[in-house]
């Protein structure tokens, strides 16, 4: 987040705006990196998302987000994505 944010040329809160998150977010996501790279520890990773078709038949695929303070969200192959992003903002705050 904080990569994109400094990639984006954006002011914080125009940057916040877009992504539709508090600046308080984003200043927690400087703080967390700050963190672990004192530590030496990389907390975060990154990652590339694509886009696979679904398959024809869906039975039990799910998706499993492990977050780092152990909680965990499974959900099934026809999950509402913008339910799932407030979920996570949420927890992440927790």
């Amino acid at each position: 987040m904080v990569t994109d944010y400094e990639a984006s040329g954006l002011s914080r809160e125009s940057f916040c705006t877009q992504r539709g998150m508090g600046i308080t977010t984003l200043v927690r996501y400087f703080r967390w990196r700050k963190e672990a790279q004192g530590a030496g520890k990389t907390k975060f990773v990154a990652v590339q998302v694509t886009r696979k078709q679904r398959p024809a038949i869906a039975g039990d695929s799910k998706l499993t987000v492990a977050l780092a303070n152990g909680r965990r969200i499974e959900v099934g192959s026809r999950f509402d994505s913008p339910v799932l992003e407030e979920l996570v903002r949420l927890l992440e705050r927790a």
